[in-house]
């Protein structure tokens, strides 16, 4: 953790920062991610159900710039259930993308390869990475954000929604 300002109260298990930078790893979410979050905050409350984070971005990727990040108002993590954005941004090679008021990402077991961000290359698309976010948009609905980056193809963008009835997708490069 670095920081401008740590506070801790180890008698209650919390700790509080300012103008903070840590990382949260895959043993820390019980096994739930498979590889680290780095986690920048205006300001970080963290407990033992989680962090709770205003003015913040988080990424995967461990460079000094990162390629990618999602930055919120608000970010709520909770290691043994989901991380919630509200106030979300999508940021691929320094460019917002797409802003949404708030974004999920389920990390339930049942759910997690589904919403990992797939990174790869292919012929056709060159070199890759594509995200799906879950949205919530009513009580139990969720709709799911499509946020791509491909070298030959360029950005694409889509969202799609799924009940009983069957699936709706929309996909624009």
């Amino acid at each position: 953790i670095q920081a401008e300002r740590i506070s801790a109260d180890l008698r209650f298990q919390r700790t509080n920062m300012t103008d903070a930078r840590f990382r949260l790893g895959p043993s820390w979410f019980e096994g739930r991610v498979t590889d680290d979050l780095y986690v920048r905050a205006g300001e970080a409350d963290g407990n033992e159900r989680g962090y709770f984070i205003v003015s913040g971005r988080c990424t995967t990727c461990g460079e000094a710039h990162p390629h990618y990040h999602l930055g919120a108002d608000r970010i709520e993590i909770y290691p043994s259930d989901r991380i919630i954005l509200r106030g979300a941004r999508i940021n691929i090679l320094g460019s917002t993308i797409l802003k949404l008021p708030a974004l999920t990402i389920p990390l339930l077991e049942n759910s997690n390869p589904r919403y990992l961000p797939l990174i790869g290359q292919s012929r056709d698309e060159g070199y890759f990475i594509k995200s799906r976010f879950a949205t919530p948009v009513g009580s139990r609905e969720v709709v799911d954000i499509l946020a791509d980056a491909m070298s030959k193809l360029g950005f694409g963008v889509g969202a799609e929604y799924t009940n009983a009835s069957g699936t709706s997708r929309v996909y624009s490069l």
